[in-house]
Order: structure tokens, then C-alpha cells, then sequence
């Protein structure tokens, strides 16, 4: 009788592996050998995601390390986020930055079963997240630190450019079908939706809409906030160069994502404006940006969802994308031509 490898090729552990948990006691030793930190240091992981990361602790200090997930950011990517970073520390902005290798360089590659995946470490941002002292003083604040990195990033020359304008609705749109297809009309809707949003975003350049360096996620829980209101911002993960409005949108999303009161996403937006007035297409255009990303980050979660799994739509269900996006049709019927 003829064996399982017998019968069909021997598949690659790449083909079987999604996405690896690195061992964080192997990890403690690559960053002992390669980081010029106190002895005794200690890794564990913190959460897994979109990327992967460990808390490194040693000589009494913490340090963050993200692993990347080798099939969610190229090289290219990686290096583009530590170039930024390291811009804005030059420009003294308050972010959680990368440390230095021993020998100079800003992260490191291991191999995987899956993928090359990068490797860095980042200072320990004080204090607790936003989410967790959301406030309208402190949200205010992230929108002037935001509307500041926006206006510093006006300098800024990106290590390889990334166009974030176009966004990834109609690529990821098969998988928000398939996962909603036997949720009654809902596939049905979103493929006639989908292609409206994105006939309107492929014709933004008609408006008054700035582009340039942006974080890309920033939200209530890639903020920290210390004792004295001391904000510090981390996980530029997704930066690049895009629409700035998308950054704003982003904030005003995740704070209702996140079941806040509206006041508070007001309040950022109001502090954003005291640093970087908006122009007036951006303030007609906000919330049309905000339902936009609605719609992305569900067809986001839906094609990642096989590596990160269904707990991505722990906060808000299918449900609740389903009547935001409705709503959002409804809202923008004049922009979108219905």
C-alpha cells in the first residue's frame, strides 16, 4: 500500500506554516547575543497579531520586540517604518523607538518555517494606553502630536516609498464574500458597495486633500499616556505616504470601534486642528474616510483572518460592520452616486 507521501508531493513546511509562534527563550538568547543590553536577559510573549510581541526584560528595564509576520510586511517595509521612526526621533517627537544592533544596523532576519521574518527592538513606551485613560484632554493631545508628526513629515524622505492612498478594498474584497456568504444578503451588498467606494476613492484627486508621511493605525491603543499626560505613540507598523485625512479618519474609527463617546473623537480632531487646521474638503470628507475604513478593515480581518484568526472581530462582529457599512452607504448616497 502506498503511503500519504507516496501518493502526492512531500509539501514544504512553508506551504503548512501561516504564521509561526517564535520561541520566546530562543529569542531571549538571539537579542542577548546581538543587543548591547544588561546580562540576564528574559523574553515572553506579549500578544500575537498582525505581528508578534515579546516583552524583553533585563538589568530591571523592559523593551519591547516585535517580530514581523514574514507574509504580512516585506523588508522593504520594515526598513521604511525604521527610517521614519528614526526621523521623527531626530525632530524629538515623542515615539516608542527602535534600538540599535551592536553593529549598527536596526533589526535583524531569522528563519521561520513559513517565511524570513524581521526582528527589532523598541524602547518601552511609559504609562498605560489611551484606551485606558481616554479622556477629551488626552485625546485632544494625540490629535496634536498626530497633526505635529504630519507637519514634520513634511521633511521627511521616505527609505522606500509606500503608497497608502489607494487602500486594498477590491483586493481583499473575495474574502469579505466568502466570509459572509451564508449571512444572508450581505455578500450581495458589499459587492455592489465595494466598487462604488472605490470609483470615489481612484477620483480623490479633485479635493483639497494633503498627503504625506503618516502613521497609518494610529488609535486609543497605539498611544500610551503616562502619570502627567505625557503621550508617547508606537506601532507605526503600517506608515507610509498617503491622504493625511486617512490618519485622522483612522483615530475617529478606532475610538468608536472601541465604543467610546463620540466627544472624544471630536475632541481629537479639535486638537488636531489647533496644531494643523484641516482643509475644508478634509472636514467635509472625514466621516465619508471614517466608513472607508469600515469597509476595509472588514475585508482586512477577512483576508487575514486564516492567520490571526476570528478573535480579530472580538470587539465589533460581522453584525456590526454590516449596519456600519449600510449606514455609510446611506450617509455618502450623494458621493457615491446613488
Amino acid at each position: 500500500m502506498l503511503t500519504a507521501t507516496q501518493e502526492r508531493p512531500e509539501t514544504t513546511a512553508a506551504g503548512l506554516v501561516a504564521h509561526s509562534v517564535l520561541d520566546a527563550h530562543a529569542l531571549a538568547r538571539e537579542v542577548a547575543a546581538r543587543y548591547d543590553l544588561p546580562e540576564g536577559v528574559r523574553a515572553s510573549l506579549l500578544f500575537r497579531g498582525m505581528n508578534d510581541v515579546y516583552v524583553i526584560t533585563a538589568g530591571g528595564r523592559r523593551w519591547a520586540l516585535r517580530v514581523w509576520r514574514g507574509t504580512w510586511r516585506g523588508l522593504d517595509e520594515v526598513e521604511n517604518e525604521l527610517s521614519f521612526l528614526n526621523f521623527l526621533r531626530s525632530r524629538d517627537f515623542p515615539a516608542s523607538f527602535p534600538v540599535p544592533l551592536r553593529d549598527g544596523s536596526w533589526y535583524f532576519t531569522l528563519q521561520a518555517p513559513e517565511a524570513l521574518r524581521a526582528v527589532a527592538l523598541y524602547e518601552w513606551a511609559p504609562g498605560v494606553k489611551v484606551f485606558d485613560r481616554h479622556t477629551p484632554e488626552t485625546a485632544a493631545e494625540v490629535g496634536r502630536l498626530l497633526a505635529r508628526m504630519h507637519v514634520l513629515g513634511r521633511d521627511y524622505v521616505p527609505a522606500h516609498p509606500i503608497d497608502l492612498s489607494r487602500g486594498h478594498l477590491m483586493e481583499h474584497l473575495p474574502d469579505l464574500l466568502e466570509l459572509v456568504a451564508d449571512r444572508g444578503t450581505e455578500a450581495r451588498d458589499y459587492a455592489a458597495f465595494a466598487p462604488k467606494v472605490q470609483a470615489v476613492l481612484d477620483d480623490l484627486g479633485q479635493y483639497d486633500l494633503p498627503v504625506g508621511a503618516c502613521h497609518g493605525d494610529l488609535h486609543p491603543s497605539n498611544a500610551h499616556v503616562d502619570e502627567d499626560g505625557r503621550i508617547t505613540v508606537l506601532d507605526f507598523d503600517g506608515c507610509g505616504g498617503g491622504y493625511l485625512l486617512k490618519d485622522i479618519a483612522n483615530y475617529v474609527f478606532g475610538s468608536d470601534f472601541y465604543g467610546f463617546a463620540p466627544e472624544l473623537g471630536q475632541a481629537f480632531v479639535a486638537g488636531y486642528n489647533e496644531v494643523r487646521p484641516m482643509t475644508a474638503d478634509e472636514t467635509r470628507l472625514l466621516d465619508f474616510f471614517v466608513f472607508v475604513k469600515t469597509f476595509q478593515l472588514a475585508a482586512g480581518i477577512s483576508h487575514n483572518v486564516n492567520s490571526v484568526g476570528r478573535a480579530s472581530l472580538r470587539f465589533r462582529g460581522l453584525d456590526w460592520f454590516a449596519a456600519q457599512v449600510r449606514k455609510g452607504m446611506e450617509r455618502h448616497a450623494d458621493l457615491l452616486g446613488d
